[in-house]
C-alpha cells in the first residue's frame, strides 16, 4: 500500500511540475510581449506621442492581466494615469491611480503607493482641490519614511513645498522645500537640487526677499543648463522674467520672457509659451505699449486654438487683459 502512495504522490508531482511548466511557457513570452509594449510606450511618451503610448501601454495592462501579472498591471496603470495628467484629465487620472492604490496594496509593494500617492496629489492639485493633494502628498511622506526610501521622501516634500507656495502657506512651504533641499544635497542630486533652488526662489520672491530669490532662481537655471534639462531652463526663464517684472524692471521682463517663449516653444511647450506671451504682455503695457501688448495677447489666444483643453489659460488671459485694462 505504502509502494502504491508513493507512486501516487510521484505521478501526482509530475502531473503538477508538467503544468507548471506548461503555464510558464505560456507565462514567459507573455510577459515578454507585455514588457516589449510598455518600453514602446516610453519611447513615445518620451517623443510626445501621449496617443501612441496610450495605446501600448493598454496593450501591456491587457497581456498583464491575462497572465495575472499584478506587478506588470501596476506600472501599466501608474503609466497610464500619468498620460491622463499630461493630457489634463485628472479625473480620468484619479479613477486610474485609484485602481494602481488597491493592487500596490494587495501585492504590498508600499514604495508604488507612495508613488501612486503623489500622482494622486497632482491630479486633486489639477482640480484645485488642494486639501485632498495635501492629504495625498502627506500619506506619501509618511511611507517613505516608514520604508526609508529617501528618492520617494524628496519627491513628497517638494510637492508638499509646491502646494504651500500656491496656497501662500509661506513657512510650510519654505519647511519642505528646505528639508527637500537637504536630502538633495546629501544625495548629490543635481536635478533635484536645481528644482528645489527654483522653487526657493519663488518663495523668496513672493516674501521681499529679492537678492535670494535672484541669486536662487539664477543658480537653478545655470542647473538646469548644465543637466540639459529643457523644461527646467524654461521654467527658470519664465521665473526670471516674473521676477523682473515684479521689481518694475520691465526691459530685463522683456528679454526673459522673450527667452522663455522660444525655449517653451522649441521643447513643445505651448502652454508654458502662452504664459511666456502674456508676461511680454505685461512688460509692454508697464512700458506704454498697449498696441503691441494687445498683439500679443491676441497671438497668445491663436495659440490656444491648438490646445486641446486651454479652459485656464483662456482665464489667465481675461485675467490679464482685465488687469491691463485692454478688454473691448
Amino acid at each position: 500500500m505504502s509502494r502504491v502512495w508513493i507512486f501516487l504522490v510521484l505521478t501526482l508531482c509530475l502531473v503538477l511540475n508538467s503544468a507548471c511548466a506548461a503555464r510558464r511557457t505560456v507565462l514567459g513570452p507573455v510577459r515578454d510581449l507585455s514588457v516589449e509594449a510598455n518600453q514602446a510606450g516610453m519611447k513615445e511618451f518620451s517623443l510626445g506621442n501621449l496617443g501612441a503610448a496610450q495605446v501600448e501601454f493598454e496593450r501591456a495592462l491587457h497581456l498583464n492581466r491575462s497572465i495575472d501579472h499584478r506587478e506588470g498591471a501596476l506600472i501599466n496603470l501608474n503609466n497610464l494615469g500619468t498620460i491622463r495628467l499630461k493630457q489634463a484629465d485628472p479625473d480620468g487620472a484619479l479613477g486610474i491611480f485609484q485602481e494602481a492604490l488597491e493592487l500596490a496594496r494587495a501585492v504590498s509593494d508600499r514604495a508604488a503607493e507612495a508613488e501612486l500617492q503623489v500622482h494622486t496629489g497632482d491630479a486633486y492639485g489639477m482640480k484645485e482641490e488642494y486639501e485632498k493633494a495635501r492629504s495625498a502628498y502627506q500619506s506619501a511622506e509618511n511611507i517613505s519614511l516608514e520604508i526609508r526610501d529617501t528618492l520617494l521622501r524628496k519627491r513628497a516634500l517638494g510637492r508638499l513645498g509646491a502646494l504651500g507656495i500656491t496656497l501662500q502657506a509661506w513657512e510650510d512651504a519654505e519647511k519642505d522645500l528646505r528639508d527637500a533641499y537637504r536630502l538633495d544635497q546629501e544625495a548629490g542630486d543635481e536635478p533635484g537640487m536645481a528644482l528645489r533652488e527654483s522653487d526657493l526662489g519663488v518663495l523668496a520672491m513672493n516674501r521681499d526677499r529679492s537678492e535670494e530669490a535672484l541669486a536662487l532662481l539664477t543658480s537653478a537655471l545655470e542647473r538646469h543648463r548644465k543637466l540639459e534639462i529643457p523644461s527646467g531652463v524654461s521654467l527658470d526663464l519664465q521665473r526670471l522674467a516674473r521676477f523682473y517684472l515684479s521689481r518694475g524692471q520691465s526691459s530685463m521682463a522683456e528679454e526673459y520672457a522673450g527667452r522663455a517663449f522660444f525655449s517653451h516653444t522649441g521643447s513643445g511647450d505651448p502652454a508654458g509659451a502662452v504664459q511666456d506671451l502674456l508676461i511680454l504682455a505685461r512688460a509692454c503695457h508697464v512700458q506704454g505699449d498697449d498696441q503691441r501688448a494687445m498683439e500679443i495677447i491676441d497671438r497668445a489666444k491663436e495659440m490656444l486654438k491648438e490646445l486641446a483643453d486651454s479652459k485656464d489659460l483662456y482665464k489667465n488671459i481675461e485675467a490679464a487683459e482685465a488687469e491691463l485694462g485692454l478688454n473691448p
